[in-house]
């Protein structure tokens, strides 16, 4: 009661303190754990063979050795045989283990700047799309979000196209924001279609003539074609008595 304005001041002080805290609720505070190495998404272009990415993927790690920095480079090209991670073969996972700081040639380096000069070292080299997090992290954004980065918008809707478009205005509308890097439209376009149409005067929905072609076309495709390509092999000849099956077959 002798010193009732000491805590009405204070109490007002922590009112004010706690109000102003209360402005940056659901922000994030916690700085990211620096795991000490970098984890590298090399994004090609869908439907990259194997050979391919295993091109553009070996001057990439040449390139990446030069930076002093870098103590050793791997990387994992598609889907392992656990297929706890399931990615095409044109997403190459690139695990950059850096040296002790010791023993870089500039102690005090960032490890913004190391990525900064890491991406002016690997953008020169065509064919190629990157995204720089760390291991552990981005596993965990996976686990979280079904996304590697940080923050993903998701769009849902029935039309492809206008999909892709909406993704494109959300990129250009995220682009400016102060703190927005690596923001990117996820690539669901460019893997090659192959689309042959039946005469459907010659198959009038005649499943023999179906069986056919499927025997003496499409089963010898599968000699040379990526097995989860063919999809219209193991289709049942019952689906081939419809219309639009005699009309058009798809082959992706």
């Amino acid at each position: 009661i002798k010193k009732r304005w000491n805590v009405v001041c204070v109490a007002a002080t922590l009112v004010m303190v706690c109000g102003y805290a209360a402005t940056n609720l659901g922000s994030e505070f916690i700085p990211n754990l620096d795991e000490g190495d970098i984890a590298m998404h090399a994004l090609r272009i869908p439907g990259t063979s194997l050979e391919q990415a295993i091109q553009l993927q070996r001057p990439l790690e040449e390139r990446i050795k030069d930076l002093p920095e870098v103590e050793r480079i791997f990387a994992k090209i598609g889907t392992a045989e656990i297929a706890t991670d399931a990615v095409p073969v044109s997403v190459a996972d690139n695990f950059i283990i850096l040296k002790p700081r010791a023993l870089w040639p500039d102690p005090y380096k960032s490890k913004t700047q190391l990525i900064n000069e890491l991406a002016t070292l690997v953008d020169p080299l065509p064919g190629n799309r990157y995204e720089f997090l760390q291991p552990i992290q981005m596993r965990f954004n996976e686990l979280l979000a079904g996304v590697r980065t940080e923050v993903a918008v998701k769009v849902f809707g029935d039309d492809f196209d206008q999909l892709i478009t909406l993704g494109h205005n959300i990129e250009k509308a995220i682009s400016p924001i102060e703190g927005a890097v690596d923001v990117a439209v996820e690539q669901a376009t460019g893997l090659p279609v192959l689309t042959y149409n039946l005469n459907e005067t010659g198959c009038h929905n005649s499943a023999s003539v179906l069986k056919k072609y499927r025997n003496n076309f499409l089963l010898p495709l599968a000699d040379v074609l990526p097995a989860n390509s063919m999809k219209a092999i193991d289709a049942p000849l019952s689906s081939y008595g419809s219309p639009n099956t005699c009309e058009q077959i798809s082959i992706s």
